[in-house]
């Protein structure tokens, strides 16, 4: 049974669509602005409230809408599964009620009555899982058509946590770069819509060949030095595949570990050769919503025949070679390569490829 994923939608500081998000990134355009917090200096990609009409939760305004404009993109008879990934949820509002900000609870206000729906929370590898698992459910035929969403904010608690672990850079951040010095915290929603019905999509839609994932179990915060759990987690999806994939699409948080990490992986996988990049200097770390808002714009790079780049990137920083690249190639391309790591040993991977 093939599965197919389309019908896009990115709510970022990029802009307000999977297609204006992509033309920023491939202009060169970054959500990373300077901000000043308790008379600390940030690098973050926030966006900015003030363009955005709504009233109650800024977080479930934006995954309702992030969704309906998916939903405008196929048609759909039927029953429509959710899968909503998000690393940390609404933690800023849960002290006044779990009950209402809860994952599960916000997601169940955005969806309405009786949705059938799935959370994912599991780190940074969040989104990419809720991918996995939409097809997973096509595959086992538990679901036809899934809606898949990852949103994440930036919050005090998601600030202090990772400046507790000295991750933060308070300029760009420079991902496999050796200048790099940590991440910039980034907010957003992405959401796509995967079906095993190909006629349900208005925009010829993406095949996704598979999707999996392997926990490495190394530690709580820091990935395995010699990226065992990511080779499992792409092994699995290249072998599925059978293919080649024309350009990766990283993790690439810009701190020394991760980057070394997948540095090491894609070398001792023989991908060293093929373009890797990473979007973070573009959006931030959207934590649970980094899987999917990097995946669609990896669609997006499919559809248009580029190869997006990793801003900033100018001084190969790893101790094995892989072949980043600055600036955006325009190249015909056939497939992809989509990774995640994330916190506690998590790793995810998936190949796509153009019909």
């Amino acid at each position: 049974m093939k599965v197919f994923v389309g019908a896009e939608n990115i709510i970022s500081p990029l802009g307000n669509t999977a297609e204006e998000s992509f033309n920023n990134v491939i202009n060169n355009k970054s959500g990373v602005k300077e901000h000043w917090i308790s008379k600390q200096k940030y690098a973050l990609a926030r966006i900015n409230r003030e363009e955005y009409s709504y009233t109650g939760s800024f977080w479930q305004h934006l995954l309702r809408s992030s969704i309906t404009d998916s939903l405008k993109k196929v048609n759909v008879s039927g029953d429509i599964t959710y899968v909503v990934s998000s690393a940390k949820g609404e933690i800023d509002n849960i002290n006044k009620s779990v009950d209402k900000f809860g994952l599960s609870h916000s997601v169940g206000a955005v969806l309405g009555a009786n949705p059938k729906y799935f959370c994912v929370s599991n780190a940074c590898i969040s989104g990419l899982l809720a991918i996995n698992l939409a097809y997973d459910l096509i595959r086992a035929e538990k679901a036809n058509t899934v809606v898949v969403a990852g949103i994440d904010l930036i919050s005090d608690f998601v600030i202090a946590g990772f400046r507790s672990l000295y991750a933060l850079d308070d300029e760009r951040c420079k991902p496999f770069d050796q200048r790099r010095k940590g991440l910039n915290l980034g907010e957003g929603v992405g959401t796509c819509v995967l079906s095993s019905d190909e006629s349900i999509f208005k925009e010829t839609p993406i095949e996704f060949l598979g999707g999996f994932s392997n926990n490495d179990a190394n530690h709580i915060s820091g990935p395995s030095r010699t990226g065992e759990g990511l080779k499992k987690a792409v092994n699995r999806a290249l072998s599925a595949s059978s293919i080649t994939p024309d350009f990766i699409s990283a993790h690439g948080t810009g701190t020394n570990y991760n980057d070394g990490m997948e540095a090491e992986a894609f070398y001792s996988l023989g991908l060293n050769s093929i373009p890797i990049n990473s979007l973070k200097p573009n959006f931030g770390h959207t934590l649970g919503a980094a899987g999917t808002i990097e995946t669609i714009i990896s669609m997006q790079g499919l559809r248009n025949n580029v190869i997006p780049g990793t801003l900033g990137f100018k001084y190969a920083g790893t101790e094995k070679e892989i072949n980043v690249h600055q600036d955006s190639r325009n190249v015909e391309t056939e497939s992809f390569l989509k990774t995640c790591s994330g916190f506690g040993g998590g790793n995810a991977a998936g190949i796509f490829r153009k019909l």
